[in-house]
């Protein structure tokens, strides 16, 4: 095929183009703007995966801490340590095994317990932020897992709420809260208390909620009547107290409710021992039997009761002459397994495995456990296909995991395993997780998680499960590091080889280990030099220094325990050198100071002589001079004063102190009866502000003013504020009204702004900021909406003020904190105290799981923390510190005027070139009040160019665009005119262009005739 010569088609084209004009540009597209003030930087880099063992299976939970699930299954309480006690599920394998919710999220702990299965789901309660109780329902998935309702902190501090038994009968689940009765359907709006159904006389229900039938049954005081056993339910005309077991004005006192078919037994009677059983009526409440007293442990095993008094095991039918005694001995312990009861009794013999079916001629001795409690202490952990299951101690560290059909040949070993720590046997062994036809156990040890097994009783049908998710150990020990100095974090840390002194640069590469020591009791900075109390392998407790340097890590002194005594403690840096209180000698607890040598650790002097000691607490400086509490030769504590000599030390005032804090030029005092005092450091300037404060919890000077967490009946815990008269303390904001509390706390300096923590029922815990005003205390931001709160407590510190991590960067105008939101698990979060400028910093784990960032320090230019992932635990990182609010303008040139002529009245299609901008934090966007490429129309057009950065800072120029039109030239004479009209009024030039179309015309015409 002979395709044609495109070219004069093209030639064409371009001149039918260039006479009929063009169609106009598009307007360039603004540069897309950076979000550099809040640019979320990526995850926490890891520093060092320093424990880098194997991560082993988790823990299993306590009591009432596991269910079935009802398509197969089992929900429980594990305890993991990148994840805490949480809720899992298991199929009894290790695939199997996995997190359903991380309730309280990180190594915090939601504790899920008091499972109890209503309508097709699996209720627990859970502690969620600052200890606040909850109810969820779970039906063994992520998204199946809900709240069903939160509850209110109760008005004794943080983390006051108390959750109790709970049970379904007739239709409803019945619970425990704040020792009253609830009910709930389910939902949060069926979820309320019952407890307006009792009389009012009645003032608390006692722990214990046992189900029969369509009933629960349950203890209560009555101011009126003493304590008794009542029923309901959930009717009112079905509540009712069951029977008056006074005698004369004792209390009847019942315990103990077991129940058996339809049978309910308690212990109750003038002294609380005697046998009773209801059948839910009070014509059916009777006494059973007087003989045993008093009655201990209950279980139920088919038609019998079986219980024990202090010497004896006994079983009851429900009769006088059916109540029996078994044994002449205490068991240690009780359970029931394939229709018989198992127990432990200790005789001259040693440890013995007994059996009984309820009567005296079936109550026999199974086996020998061992002689004593080295070789033959044991626990049950419960039953499997009819056989008993128990842990038996076999001395040297080595446990047994046996189980039993009740006979001595049917007694066997299953698995045995020798422990890293001596086993534990209280009696109240781990009880089994049942999954199907297999149960899981475990072993205990003192402070470390045993090994758990998978066992259907026999020893064939026994492995250990080792683990539920690939990765490594975390190796964080503690939630706060020990101390920074200038480009250095020290902290503590756990690998392979035990415990040790670890330092960070904050940089890949930069972290080491200085040194193993058992134990780290205190630390403080003095310049570049950390001093911690440490005692390692070869050593007694002593005081330590380093620089950071394997070299630099150094003993100072020794300080050899005593009787009584305690480490060296209250470590505090004054005029260059360390302040602490220690014992040496036969002196007491004194007053010490250290140059960082041996020679110059010596003590100050001994304010209380003898071996009593003056134990000085709250060391603190203000205006270059050491306060501290200590007692006098006469042992009454009091307010000191010193310069760091012995004859610099004096007395400024008697005063039981409780806490001390500096403020400006003021020393703030909290007394033993929680008295607020002030002092100028003498003894006329000591005085009390105000006495009639409830508890307080912590004292934090912050701008100018006295921040202090208290709790009171009327408020409940709440922040209180003083500027240092009694007219000037008082609440500052009763955030969550009435008697519970809002728990406000770890107060912070962030400008001229106070930032703290608290909670309420609608919103949970949240961030809060404060100008010392009620109305200027508000919520900064609700990141989690709902009454699931975004920030969560540090359980592990021991400093009140310290429960909550957060970090201002005051340089940089902004704080950091741990929080989560409804994406994204528990983060690094940064503010500048408003709720537009709190934006999340980094994000470590995925979608909802949570890093859970702690330890938080700044070094240099980086945040160091430990967070942790699923591959590596709980390990340092660090992340660079947020950029401080942006308020800064961009800078922006505009280009020169531009001037361009047109023959058309109307306007002409103008480009021109582009304005130039710059940022610090990145390019900004350019915005253009009439672009490039677009008709201009005759005359001058300002043109306004707007850059606008990532902060939303702006800032413009403007030139001009002129266009003018141009003059044609006076029209040709008739005769001049070629008969086309072509160039009639044409433009110069534009005839050449009809020229060519002529040309191009006449060549095509040619070609086709060839």
């Amino acid at each position: 095929m002979h395709w044609p010569n495109p070219a004069p088609a093209l030639l064409v084209a371009g001149v039918m183009a260039g006479l009929v004009g063009c169609s106009e540009p598009a307007a360039p597209s603004p540069a897309p703007a950076m979000a550099a003030t809040r640019q979320q930087v990526d995850g926490p880099a890891l520093l060092k995966d320093i424990d880098t063992r194997p991560v082993g299976f988790p823990m299993l939970g306590g009591f009432y801490t596991s269910h079935p699930l009802p398509g197969g299954g089992t929900l429980l309480a594990m305890t993991d340590e990148l994840t805490g006690t949480e809720l899992w599920r298991t199929d009894g394998t290790e695939p199997g095994t996995t997190l359903v919710k991380d309730i309280a999220p990180g190594d915090r702990s939601s504790s899920p317990r008091r499972f109890a299965s209503f309508q097709g789901a699996i209720y627990f309660a859970a502690e969620m932020e600052a200890g606040r109780i909850s109810l969820w329902k779970s039906d063994g998935t992520p998204a199946g897992t809900v709240l069903v309702k939160s509850f209110s902190n109760l008005p004794d501090g943080l983390g006051g709420s108390s959750f109790g038994a709970m049970a379904a009968a007739g239709g409803a689940l019945y619970f425990l809260y704040d020792d009253t009765l609830w009910r709930s359907d389910g939902t949060e709006a069926g979820t309320t208390s019952v407890q307006g159904m009792l009389p009012p006389t009645v003032s608390k229900l006692l722990p214990g909620l046992t189900p029969m039938g369509d009933a629960v049954y349950f203890l209560a005081e009555d101011s009126a009547q003493g304590t008794g056993l009542w029923k309901t339910d959930g009717t009112a005309a079905g509540t009712l107290r069951l029977k008056d077991l006074r005698t004369d004005d004792q209390t009847g006192d019942p315990n103990g409710m077991t129940a058996v078919g339809s049978t309910l037994y308690f212990a109750a009677g003038p002294d609380g021992r005697e046998l009773w059983k209801t059948d839910g009526t009070v014509q059916g409440t009777q006494l059973v039997s007087t003989q045993p007293q008093p009655i201990g442990y209950q279980v139920a095993v088919g038609p019998y009761l079986f219980f024990q008094d202090i010497t004896s095991l006994w079983s009851t039918n429900g009769t006088t002459a059916g109540t029996v005694r078994l044994l002449a001995s205490n068991p240690t312990w009780m359970v029931e397994a394939g229709g018989a009861l198992f127990f432990a009794v200790e005789s001259a013999l040693g440890h013995e495995l007994w059996v009984s079916n309820g009567t005296v001629a079936g109550t026999r001795r199974v086996k020998s456990l061992g002689p004593d409690a080295q070789h033959g202490a044991s626990d049950a952990l419960g039953s499997v296909n009819g056989r008993m299951l128990l842990v038996v101690s076999q001395g040297n560290r080595q446990v047994g995991l046996w189980s039993s059909d009740g006979s001595e040949a049917g007694t066997v070993l299953l698995a045995e395993r020798t422990l890293n720590t001596d086993p534990i046997m209280d009696g109240f062994g781990q009880p089994a997780v049942t999954v199907g036809t297999s149960v899981l156990v475990a072993f205990e040890e003192q402070n470390a998680p045993g090994p758990v097994f998978r066992t259907d009783g026999t020893a064939a049908g026994t492995v250990e499960l080792r683990e539920a998710r690939r990765g490594t150990r975390s190796s964080q020990v503690e939630q706060r590091p020990l101390g920074v100095t200038p480009g250095k974090v020290f902290f503590l840390a756990r690998d392979e080889g035990g415990l040790g002194l670890w330092v960070s640069d904050a940089i890949p590469g930069g972290t080491l280990r200085l040194g193993r020591f058992s134990g780290v009791n205190a630390s403080a900075t003095v310049g570049s030099t950390l001093y911690f109390v440490a005692r390692d392998a070869s050593h007694d407790p002593g005081l330590w220094k380093s620089d950071g340097t394997v070299a630099g890590t150094v003993k100072v002194k020794d300080f050899p325990s005593t009787d009584g005594s305690f480490p060296p403690h209250s470590l505090t840096a004054f005029r260059g050198a360390l302040y602490f209180t220690a014992t040496a000698d036969a002196n007491g607890e004194e007053l010490w100071r250290s140059n960082g040598t041996a020679d110059g650790t010596v003590r100050v002097l001994d304010l209380a002589p003898g071996s009593q000691g003056s134990y000085p607490v709250l060391l603190q400086v203000m205006n270059d001079t050491l306060y501290f509490s200590a007692m006098d030769s006469n042992f009454r504590r009091a307010l000191w004063r010193s310069d760091g000599t012995a004859n610099g030390t004096v007395k400024v005032k008697d005063v039981n102190l409780s806490n001390l804090v500096v403020g400006g030029d003021t020393l703030y005092l909290l007394t033993d009866d929680n008295s607020l005092w002030k002092s100028d450091g003498t003894a006329d300037g000591t005085v009390r502000i105000r006495e009639d404060l409830g508890s307080v919890w912590e004292l934090a000077w912050v701008n100018g003013r006295l921040y202090m967490g208290v709790a009171d009946t009327a408020h409940g815990y709440e922040p209180w504020v003083s500027d240092g008269t009694t007219e000037g303390t008082h609440l500052l904001k009763d955030i969550q009204p009435g008697p519970t509390d809002s728990g406000g706390i770890s107060f912070r300096r962030l400008g001229n702004q106070t930032l703290f923590f608290a909670q309420d029922d609608a919103h949970g815990l949240e961030l809060w900021r404060t100008d010392g005003t009620e109305a200027g205390t508000v919520r900064v931001t609700d990141l989690m909406p709902g009454p699931l709160g975004s920030v969560h407590v540090n359980n592990e510190t021991d400093n009140f003020s310290d429960i909550f991590e957060l970090v201002p960067l005051e340089d940089r105008g902004l704080a950091v904190f741990a929080a989560q939101d409804p994406a994204r698990g528990l983060e690094l979060w940064a503010t500048d105290g408003t709720t537009e400028g709190t934006f999340r910093h980094a994000d470590l784990a995925p979608g909802e799981e949570s890093s859970a960032p702690t330890s938080l320090a700044v070094v240099g230019d980086q945040l160091f923390a430990f967070a942790g992932d699923a591959a590596h635990g709980r390990e340092p990182r660090a992340v660079p510190l947020p950029l401080p609010p942006d308020t800064t303008k961009p800078t922006v040139s505009c280009p020169t005027n531009v001037s361009v002529t047109t023959a058309d009245a109307q306007g002409t299609t103008v480009e021109y070139p582009a304005a130039t901008a710059n940022d610090d934090r990145g390019p900004p966007t350019l915005a253009y009040s009439q672009a490039s490429g677009t008709r201009f129309p005759t005359g001058a057009t300002p043109v306004t160019v707007t850059a606008t950065d990532a902060a939303g800072n702006t800032a413009q120029c403007t030139f001009t665009v002129t266009v003018t039109q141009q003059q044609s030239p006076p029209p040709p004479d008739s005769d001049e005119d070629s008969g086309c009209g072509c160039t009639s009024g044409m433009a110069p030039g534009a005839g050449a262009g009809w020229g060519l179309l002529l040309l191009a015309l006449a060549s095509l015409r040619a070609r086709r005739r060839g």
